[in-house]
This record gives C-alpha cells, sequence and structure tokens, in this order.
C-alpha cells in the first residue's frame, strides 16, 4: 500500500495530473444500469501493468480496449491513471471519454 501511495505522490508531484480537460460527462446512469440489468453488471478495467505482474499488456490504444470491452459487455470503465505502477495516463482516460459513452 506504501508503494502506491509513494508512486501516487511521486507522479502527482512531476505534474502528471496537471491537465486541462474539458469532457463531456457519460449520460448513463451506472446506477440505474446496474438497477435495472437482469444479469450481473460488468464494470471493467483499462490498464497496462499492475505492481504484482509488472507489464501485463502489449496492446497499447485505450480506445480499442475500451471499445472491445464495451463489445463484450461492459457497461462501466475504469481507466488507470498512475503511470509508475500501472503504466497509465490522464491523456488514456481523456481519450476513452472522448470516444465512448459509458
Amino acid at each position: 500500500m506504501r508503494k502506491l501511495v509513494n508512486n501516487s505522490q511521486m507522479a502527482i508531484d512531476d505534474g502528471v495530473y496537471e491537465i486541462d480537460a474539458n469532457l463531456q460527462k457519460s449520460t448513463k446512469d451506472f446506477k440505474q444500469i446496474i438497477k435495472t440489468n437482469p444479469h450481473a453488471t460488468l464494470l471493467t478495467e483499462i490498464k497496462f501493468s499492475s505492481p504484482s505482474l509488472g507489464k501485463i499488456r502489449t496492446l497499447t490504444d485505450p480506445v480499442s480496449i475500451a471499445s472491445q470491452m464495451i463489445a463484450g459487455g461492459s457497461k462501466a470503465l475504469s481507466v488507470l491513471t498512475q503511470p509508475h505502477l500501472f503504466n497509465g495516463s490522464p491523456e488514456y482516460f481523456m481519450k476513452v471519454r472522448q470516444a465512448v459513452d459509458v
């Protein structure tokens, strides 16, 4: 846990999250989707690395990954933005947010 906190603080100190994002909020209501979905509702996660496994993805196009996850039934997405442990980026979140409405 301390490693994640330290790496997140490093990303903040490095200015990783100092972005100017003018993004539209999704029109979807995830709580309502969960309540009305007769099946288990999928929330999937886009990440490229993990502290325990290291690199877990070779495909690095977050929009393509998001599109595939939605086509597979995902109703919501978590896009990891932490760069040091997960190879994430706020840019990935912005690209996905602009491309899909979940």
